[in-house]
């Protein structure tokens, strides 16, 4: 499997909602020391006692068609959502090279996507770099292996996404 790309059904209808739940959470910043990323908002670092309505959004309006379809895909029984999280990019955001680990598949929902500029860029074990075509209502899923990165936003409007990690199993039982 190389990737995987689920077209959001009503995608429209749900962007704003998923946004405005997405800005109910305060502001909160992340960047490193070693300049490996610079996220203007995010709740990756935040409690999962905090309230996360967008989190109950996505899994009531998006992720069960989503999970149905992935699993056709990959002719398995079973898909669980470990973790899901926002990344706001506002202009001159990034997030470096990086993989997921303790995960099967990292996944990738485009809420706002200002061109393809900053598209997600994927680097594979060999080297290869891996460019895929994406737009906004899309969500791409990889193996978690694969070392990935948000490029430099340049655009003056913000980039959007939601990340979850997931994993699937085949039982024969």
């Amino acid at each position: 499997m190389s990737f995987f790309i689920y077209k959001i059904k009503n995608f429209e209808e749900h962007k704003k909602n998923i946004i405005d739940l997405i800005y109910k959470i305060p502001l909160n910043p992340k960047s490193d020391k070693s300049g490996e990323e610079r996220i203007s908002h995010t709740d990756w670092n935040l409690s999962d006692e905090l309230r996360k309505d967008y989190i109950d959004y996505i899994h009531k309006h998006i992720l069960k068609d989503f999970s149905k379809e992935f699993i056709k895909f990959l002719k398995t029984h079973t898909l669980t959502v470990n973790r899901l999280w926002f990344q706001v990019y506002r202009k001159n955001d990034f997030h470096g090279f990086h993989t997921h680990p303790d995960t099967n598949f990292a996944n990738i929902l485009y809420l706002k996507l200002p061109n393809k500029n900053v598209i997600t860029k994927f680097k594979l074990p060999n080297d290869e770099n891996i460019n895929i075509d994406v737009t906004e209502g899309d969500i791409v899923t990889f193996p978690a292996f694969y070392i990935h990165q948000s490029p430099v936003n340049t655009n003056d409007e913000e980039k959007i996404v939601v990340s979850f990690n997931s994993n699937s199993f085949y039982n024969t039982l």
